[in-house]
Parts: structure tokens; sequence; C-alpha cells
């Protein structure tokens, strides 16, 4: 991964079949799809039983420009999985309001730029 600084990142784009379109490729997966992917390519073995929201969690650093920096704070720590439960039902729309812009998923680590 440390190799290429894309490979580290990935976009959040609402997407609910793939929410997540990988810098390195920019191909969209599913968590899960994306951290299988990873695995297989820096192991070379299939990976069995990756929980892909259990890998990412909210970076808290870079705040989107939608969200109340207190709000965004008490995320901190929290995986995607946790995000989820916590949000569900809420409707929650976290990227920025630039299409261009999407959330960015490092290495177990969720960022909105």
């Amino acid at each position: 991964m440390g190799e290429d600084g894309r490979r580290a990142t990935a976009a959040w784009n609402n997407n609910t079949a793939k929410p997540l379109t990988w810098d390195a490729d920019g191909r969209p997966y599913t968590p899960t799809g994306l951290a299988n992917h990873i695995f297989k390519n820096v192991t070379g073995r299939t990976p069995d039983g990756i929980q892909g929201t259990t890998w990412w969690e909210v970076d808290t650093d870079d705040v989107p420009n939608t969200v109340d920096p207190d709000e965004w704070a008490a995320l901190a720590g929290a995986s995607l999985a946790d995000l989820a439960k916590q949000l569900n039902g809420a409707r929650r729309d976290w990227t920025r309001s630039c299409p261009a812009d999407h959330g960015v998923v490092g290495s177990r680590t969720c960022t909105a730029p």
C-alpha cells in the first residue's frame, strides 16, 4: 500500500450498492469487496470471512463542510458498521455538496475532504 498513496484511499459516493471508489483503480466496491480485493492483492490468498465495514474507521481530522465539527468529532474511532448503526434511518449525507468531492476512505480510515 505504501508504494502508491492512491492505494490507501477510496472515495465515498453514497451509492448503496458499491459506495466506495478505490483511488488506485477508479472502480466502485462494497466495503467488503474492497477489503477482499486489497487482501488478495497483498497476500495472494483468497480472504475468508472479512467483514469490510469493520476495516474502515471515521477519520475526524477532515470535517465535511456540511457537518458540525463537534458532531463529526464525536465519530472518532467509529467503524463504518458503527456509523451505519448510529445513522440507521437518519438519511444523512456527509459527502460534500460539490459533486466532484467525495468522502475519502483510507486504510481503516474514513474521511471527507
